[in-house]
């Protein structure tokens, strides 16, 4: 075989390989680029998602769902480093509001779960916090066990931001929510502390 027929041929096995990469993965949309970075029970319930890709990201097709709900999000893209604050109340200070008024079927916070899925039918990240219930509607296997708590505050976010290695531990409660913005844990202050200061101050404490 000669020089110049090997190379035809390599040319070809490459041009199909490529065309193979088209079909898995969607020109715009790659593994892990968007995720649930923060979520809130409180003002009707609102998620943060981030794209920690380097390529902005069409959300058209894609859905979130809880345990017993979904919603289709708008067509809006993300670019990179970018927040999106997705709410379902006008409560909430967020970028944008689904028509229905909550998040798939309302955010529980005693356990719930979050999925968000890409315009293939992929979930591309998730999250559940508190008890565990294979019974919901949309529940996944995959899950953990038992997530973190969100009972004291209402708030969970990934701390570090962004951090993503799949563990329940990436997710801490937060005293503070950080909606749109880096999450950042205040230093010195833990979440039963914070309970006892909006005790403190709360309306009938005096």
């Amino acid at each position: 075989m000669t020089v110049h027929a090997k190379s035809v041929i390599i040319i070809a096995v490459m041009k199909k390989l490529a065309t193979m990469l088209m079909i898995i993965w969607p020109a715009g949309v790659t593994a892990g680029d968007i995720i649930i970075n923060e979520v809130s029970v409180k003002d009707g319930g609102w998620v943060e998602l981030k794209n920690i890709g380097s390529l902005p990201v069409s959300l058209k097709g894609w859905q979130i769902m809880n345990s017993g709900g979904s919603d289709v999000l708008p067509d809006v893209v993300i670019r990179p480093g970018a927040y999106l604050v997705i709410a379902g109340s006008r409560t909430a200070r967020a970028d944008v509001y689904l028509a229905d008024g909550s998040i798939g079927s309302g955010l529980i916070t005693s356990g719930d779960m979050l999925a968000l899925v890409n315009a293939n039918g992929e979930v591309v990240d998730m999250v559940n916090w508190g008890e565990l219930n294979p019974g919901w509607k949309n529940y996944i296997p995959g899950l953990w066990g038992r997530g973190p708590s969100m009972s004291s505050t209402g708030i969970l976010a990934r701390i570090p931001d962004a951090a993503d290695r799949d563990l329940a531990r990436d997710f801490r409660e937060m005293p503070q929510a950080t909606p749109g913005d880096e999450n950042t844990y205040p230093a010195g202050l833990d979440v039963p502390s914070w309970g006892k200061i909006k005790a403190l101050f709360s309306p009938g404490s005096r």
